[in-house]
C-alpha cells in the first residue's frame, strides 16, 4: 500500500510539473531569471564569501597550532640546553670542591707525617679527641606517642 502511495505521489508530481513546463517558455525562462538575477547572485556571493571565511579560519587555526607546537618545542630546547648547561657547571664546581678537599687532606697527611713540630702534634690531638667523642643522638624517642602519655 505504501509503496503505491508513493508511485501515485510522483506521477502527480510529474503531472504538475510537466504542466508548469507547458506554461514556461524560453522567453519567459530567461525572464524569470532575469528579475531574480540579483536575489541569485546576493545569494551565491554570500555563500561564497562565508565559505572562503571559514576555510580561512580553520586555516588559521591551524597554523596557530602549529606555531604553538614549535614554540613549545624551542622552550624546551631551551630548558633541556639550560639544564645540561646547569649540569655541567654543578658537576665542574663539585669536582673542583673535590681537588681542593683531597689536596687539602694530602697537606694534612704530609704535615702529620713528615712533621714533628708542634703544630703537627696539636692536630694529632685534635683529630684524636674528635675521634674519642661518643656520637650521641639528638632525641630518639621510644616510641611516637611517648610526650603525648599522661604523666603519673
Amino acid at each position: 500500500m505504501a509503496m503505491a502511495a508513493r508511485v501515485m505521489l510522483v506521477a502527480a508530481l510529474v503531472v504538475v510539473w510537466l504542466r508548469l513546463l507547458k506554461h514556461f517558455c524560453a522567453q519567459h525562462l530567461c525572464t524569470v531569471i532575469k528579475d531574480w538575477q540579483t536575489l541569485v547572485a546576493g545569494l551565491v556571493g554570500f555563500g561564497g564569501l562565508a565559505w572562503v571565511t571559514y576555510e580561512n579560519a580553520k586555516l588559521g587555526r591551524s597554523r596557530d597550532d602549529r606555531v604553538h607546537r614549535q614554540n613549545i618545542n624551542a622552550e624546551k630546547v631551551a630548558l633541556d640546553e639550560k639544564a645540561r648547561a646547569f649540569a655541567a657547571v654543578v658537576a665542574w664546581q663539585i669536582a673542583y670542591s673535590l681537588l681542593e678537599v683531597v689536596t687539602a687532606r694530602k697537606r694534612l697527611a704530609n704535615l702529620l707525617e713528615s712533621d714533628e713540630t708542634e703544630c703537627a702534634q696539636k692536630v694529632r690531638q685534635i683529630l684524636q679527641t674528635l675521634r674519642d667523642i661518643p656520637p650521641t643522638p639528638l632525641f630518639e624517642p621510644s616510641s611516637p606517642f611517648e610526650h603525648f602519655a599522661p604523666s603519673g
